[in-house]
């Protein structure tokens, strides 16, 4: 393994201990924000990868919320970087999880873009790299395996999880280790939710970025914010 693919396990290995795992079932912790939990994750990101940074671009109180911005979709940054009670009570627990794990597998494939570019960081350079990780292929595809990714639902061993998320990191063949023969759960769960309207008229919702190809996670229902 590579330093930097060693410095991208490190960084998972890390932000997975943030989750609680009880009886084969892994949670996000409820007492604090999800965005709070997520900018200690980005903040140990930063500590172990050590990017030569003069300007302080990766510690900016808003690089977090720019570095959320290239790994989600329009559609649902909004259940990250909102505060509203509506939005956070109309999550359940595997979605809170699948955005997590999201959020920290994104983060791992984009310090490791930084890491290979071998840009002098500014917050021009980083703004312009996050923009090239956003458009990628890669992302969306991570997106997708993490949102159908069986450790959702069923988990023995955060370090397997860790292990799985890597070679998603990697792009490589990944092979979960549960399986529902081994378990006896079954592992594929069928969602679904009526979609409707979020008010595009509120100040908090930001219409100007252009909308990526990714719908909502499965089992999200919008609620419209009056």
């Amino acid at each position: 393994m590579s330093s930097t693919s060693s410095k991208c396990q490190e960084g998972i290995t890390a932000s997975l201990g943030y989750l609680a795992l009880e009886a084969g079932q892994l949670s996000v912790p409820t007492d604090n924000k999800l965005l709070d939990t997520l900018a200690e994750c980005l903040s140990t990101f930063v500590n172990i990868f050590a990017l030569e940074d003069e300007e302080k671009a990766l510690s900016s109180p808003s690089t977090l919320e720019t570095v959320l911005k290239s790994i989600f979709d329009n559609e649902n940054e909004v259940f990250v970087m909102e505060d509203s009670l509506l939005l956070v009570e109309g999550l359940s627990d595997q979605e809170r999880l699948s955005l997590f794990l999201q959020a920290v597998t994104g983060m791992a494939m984009v310090f490791q873009h930084l890491s290979l570019s071998g840009a002098t960081m500014t917050p021009s350079a980083l703004e312009r790299e996050l923009e090239i990780f956003s458009e990628g292929d890669e992302r969306h595809e991570m997106l997708e395996k993490v949102e159908a990714s069986r450790f959702l639902t069923a988990c023995y061993d955060k370090k397997d999880l860790g292990v799985y998320l890597m070679k998603i990191v990697e792009d490589e063949d990944e092979e979960e280790d549960i399986t529902p023969e081994n378990h006896n759960h079954n592992l594929v769960t069928s969602w679904s939710a009526t979609k409707q309207t979020i008010n595009t008229d509120s100040d908090e919702w930001d219409s100007s970025r252009p909308c990526k190809n990714m719908g909502l996670p499965w089992g999200f229902t919008i609620l419209a914010l009056n």
